[in-house]
């Protein structure tokens, strides 16, 4: 994990592995505050990650312009 406090492109990695590993947010925020991060600083971190990888998702999801859906 980077040092704590620091969001880096290894520490969005880092949560999006685990949230897609199952694990749930409180153990992630346990392990992120085991290594030096302050609770708010982690949820901080946590929830932008996590809203960013679900609006990616969401993206890919959509029809693109001009496609036709239920025909």
């Amino acid at each position: 994990m980077s040092p704590a406090g620091r969001l880096t492109p290894d520490l969005r990695r880092w949560i999006i592995a685990q949230a897609e590993a199952g694990h749930p947010p409180e153990v992630m925020l346990k392990s992120m505050t085991d290594a030096g991060w302050t609770e708010a600083a982690a949820l901080d971190a946590l929830e932008s990650t996590l809203r960013l990888k679900a609006a990616e998702i969401d993206s890919r999801q959509k029809p693109s312009p001009g496609s036709r859906s239920g025909a």
